[in-house]
């Protein structure tokens, strides 16, 4: 993890950690795993520098290195930060955003666009984008699909409320 990435990661820590009034343990979230109380204070900026202290053995993230770094954020994380607050990366969001939108798209396509939906969606996609799949489409060229796929539905219903009259 990069050092920017890191002192971040471990001020956000600072920011969420409580403590236990009945047993001092540092904790994320509403109670204290180890007593099961709620009577929870706020985690002082004294206590965070002396586990900079002890544990990097500098007051600040800025003098402490890598290691130390790496060290004071486990200390955040087996307090219970990384189960409460887990860190997700903006790239694997993304894939994820990209999967959920596919989805979407291979749900909806069937309705729209008929039994040969697969072949139709291909060849949008090939026309268009000079793509072989979903797959391989940016996230515009997703949003363009079902732009397309809105189209079709559109004119679909529009074509069977002209015929019905």
């Amino acid at each position: 993890m990069k050092r920017h990435a890191l002192i971040a990661r471990i001020h956000i820590a600072k920011s969420r950690a409580q403590l236990c009034s009945i047993c001092g343990r540092v904790v994320f979230g509403s109670y204290c795993p180890a007593c099961k109380t709620e009577d929870l204070q706020p985690f002082t900026d004294e206590r965070y520098r002396r586990i900079l202290m002890a544990v990097g053995g500098y007051p600040s993230c800025s003098q402490i290195g890598d290691q130390g770094l790496m060290k004071v954020m486990e200390v955040f994380d087996r307090a219970g930060f990384a189960e409460a607050y887990p860190y997700i990366s903006p790239e694997k969001e993304q894939a994820n955003q990209k999967r959920r939108v596919i989805r979407h798209i291979e749900i909806r396509a069937p309705s729209v666009l008929g039994s040969s939906w697969e072949a139709r969606l291909g060849g949008f996609i090939r026309k268009n984008f000079d793509k072989a799949s979903l797959q391989f489409c940016t996230p515009e060229e997703l949003r363009k699909v079902i732009g397309w796929i809105n189209r079709t539905a559109k004119y679909e219903s529009n074509k069977q409320g002209r015929y019905q009259r």
